[in-house]
C-alpha cells in the first residue's frame, strides 16, 4: 500500500514532466496554478507529516524548523532565479535546477515509508471501543 507521502509524490510527477515538455503559454498558466496549489498543500502537509513522522513530543521544534526551511527556500528561490537570469539571460538553467530539486524531493518523499506515529483516537472512537469491549465482556459472562 502506498502511504500518503508516496501518493502525493507520484500524483504530481507526471504533471511536472508534462508541463516541462509542453513549453507554451497554457502550460505556463497551468504551472502557475499548480505551484499555487502546491504551496497551499505544502503549508498543510508540513505539520501533518511532521506529526506522523516525528510525533507530538517535540512537535513545536520540528515544525518550526521545517517551516523555517520552507520560508527560507521561498525567499531564496526568487534570488536564484534573478541571479540565473542575470548570468545567462534566460531562466532556463535555474528552472532546470529547480526541476532537478523537485525530482530529488519527489524521490525522497517516496522513501519516507509508513508513518511512525498514528493519530490519537477521538473521544467518539474511544467510547465506541469501550462500549464494544464492555458488550463483549457481558456476552462472555453470559456464555459461562
Amino acid at each position: 500500500m502506498l502511504h500518503g507521502s508516496r501518493q502525493l509524490s507520484l500524483l504530481f510527477l507526471p504533471w511536472e514532466i508534462a508541463l516541462l515538455l509542453a513549453g507554451n503559454r497554457e502550460a505556463a498558466l497551468a504551472g502557475a496554478f499548480l505551484v499555487g496549489l502546491g504551496l497551499g498543500a505544502e503549508v498543510d502537509l508540513i505539520p501533518y507529516l511532521a506529526s506522523r513522522y516525528f510525533g507530538l513530543r517535540d512537535f513545536g521544534k520540528v515544525y518550526s524548523s521545517l517551516f523555517a526551511a520552507f520560508a527560507l527556500a521561498g525567499a531564496v528561490g526568487p534570488l536564484v532565479m534573478g541571479a540565473g537570469f542575470d548570468r545567462t539571460g534566460s531562466y532556463s538553467r535555474p528552472l532546470v535546477g529547480f526541476f532537478v530539486a523537485i525530482l530529488l524531493a519527489t524521490v525522497l518523499m517516496t522513501r519516507l515509508g509508513p508513518y511512525r506515529f498514528r493519530p490519537r483516537e477521538s473521544k467518539d472512537d474511544y467510547l465506541k471501543h469501550k462500549v464494544a469491549q464492555e458488550l463483549r465482556i457481558q456476552r462472555e459472562d453470559q456464555c459461562l
